[in-house]
């Protein structure tokens, strides 16, 4: 199922998988790699802003969204509609109030 799914990332991703690279070769050849998927900003102020809102229609409801990074890889889905591949239970919140659409990694 997923082979049939169009993919990209977020650049947070493509952070969050770069920086952890030992090796420059290495982090040239995965930049190369994961370069050639669309990748999706999560930045600027109407981004921030729109992120904000999301965080604190939450905190009423009693729900804490402790990492900021899962907070801006759902708004930029939500963002772009498009549906977020996860194993992580931090974005339930986000998928109920907010209409996420996800696939769940078993």
């Amino acid at each position: 199922m997923l082979a049939q799914a169009p993919l990209a990332l977020c650049d947070i991703i493509l952070h969050e998988v770069l920086r952890g690279v030992r090796s420059d070769a290495r982090f040239d050849r995965l930049r190369q790699e994961l370069f050639v998927l669309p990748c999706l900003g999560t930045g600027g102020a109407e981004f921030a802003i729109s992120a904000a809102r999301r965080y604190r229609t939450l905190r009423v409801k009693g729900i804490t969204i402790d990492k900021l990074t899962g907070l801006y890889i759902a708004c930029a889905c939500l963002d772009h509609d498009t549906q977020l591949l996860h194993n992580d239970r931090d974005f339930d919140p986000l998928e109920k109030q907010f209409g996420l659409r996800v696939m769940k990694m078993n």
